[in-house]
């Protein structure tokens, strides 16, 4: 054996045992004693069934109600579409005698008949005499020759223009003249 091989074993055999409890022996009991805890047994089991039981027909009846009521509004649904559907297709239906029954007369408009009114004459009333507007006088307009525009010329240099400068202030852009 190697040397390693060997520290193992050394190792497992020095490690500590492990304890295991002593389990105490119980007294023996009676057979009365005995009898009774049976029967209480019995008598506990038979309460837990009967609780077991109303708890579980209780979940059955409010499952039971819960699948009407969902039936309810599955059949609710169904019986408004199928009574839309029923308007539809009487419309569609009474659309249809309606074309069969139409004839070509029936699409041209007749002209209607005008009625014929007596034409009643009303005296026309006289006209108010309006006072006769002013006769406007223009004034004589004079033309001028074109006298052609010469610009002046100046020995000083024009001033220089305003340039726009931009600058940023705080973050803000500015415009100044």
């Amino acid at each position: 054996m190697s040397d390693l091989e060997q520290e193992i074993e050394m190792t497992i055999e020095d490690a500590p045992a492990k304890k295991t409890k002593v389990k105490k022996p119980r007294k023996p009991m009676s057979a009365e004693h005995k009898q009774k805890v049976l029967e209480s047994l019995k008598k506990a089991r038979e309460a837990s069934k009967l609780a077991r039981g109303k708890n579980s027909q209780a979940k059955k009846i409010l499952k039971k109600k819960k699948n009407d009521e969902t039936d309810e509004i599955i059949r609710r649904s169904l019986l408004d579409k199928t009574v839309k559907d029923n308007e539809k297709d009487i419309e569609i239906k009474r659309l249809k005698k309606q074309l069969d029954n139409l004839t070509l007369q029936d699409v041209i408009p007749k002209p209607k008949k005008k009625k014929m009114e007596p034409i009643v004459e009303e005296p026309e009333p006289e006209p108010e005499s309006e006072p006769e507007p002013e006769p406007v006088v223009v004034a004589p307009v004079v033309v001028a020759p074109v006298v052609p525009v010469v610009p002046v010329v100046s020995a000083q240099p024009a001033p220089a223009q305003k340039q726009r400068i931009k600058r940023v202030l705080r973050g803000k852009r500015v415009s100044r003249y």
